[in-house]
């Protein structure tokens, strides 16, 4: 969604270590109402997409559109903060010019299938 290279490719093979196909993926990206994800799903897909490429222009009717889905309040402030790290992150990648490489994403993307997300975060705050 935001073209970070190291990114798109590591969590595209954690997304396929969960058993998602590739081609979900690509579709999410090219066109989100056509995508063949749970129609529950895109309101959230939506709203992260428009905080991370235009956060000066979110609306009410996006969170709306959220909450007429059955999500929670709580489930949206989820969301906005797992948005809110991931832009976080592709920035501080992007600053430090990390591309990677294809093994490096199977390495990685790997792990972050077999182990989640915690080590990385741990890892961030080590001293």
């Amino acid at each position: 969604m935001n073209a970070c290279q190291y990114c798109h490719g590591v969590h595209k093979v954690t997304a396929e270590t969960f058993g998602i196909e590739s081609e979900v993926l690509s579709d999410l990206i090219e066109d989100l109402q056509q995508a063949n994800v749970d129609d529950r799903l895109k309101p959230v897909l939506a709203y992260a997409r428009q905080l991370t490429i235009e956060p000066s222009k979110m609306t009410q009717e996006l969170a709306d559109a959220v909450l007429e889905e059955g999500w929670s309040e709580q489930a949206l402030h989820d969301a906005i903060q797992a948005c809110c790290l991931f832009n976080f992150m592709n920035r501080l990648i992007e600053g430090h010019g990390v591309k990677g490489s294809e093994a490096l994403y199977q390495d990685q993307g790997k792990i972050r299938g077999e182990n989640g997300y915690d080590p990385m975060l741990e890892a961030l705050t080590e001293k």
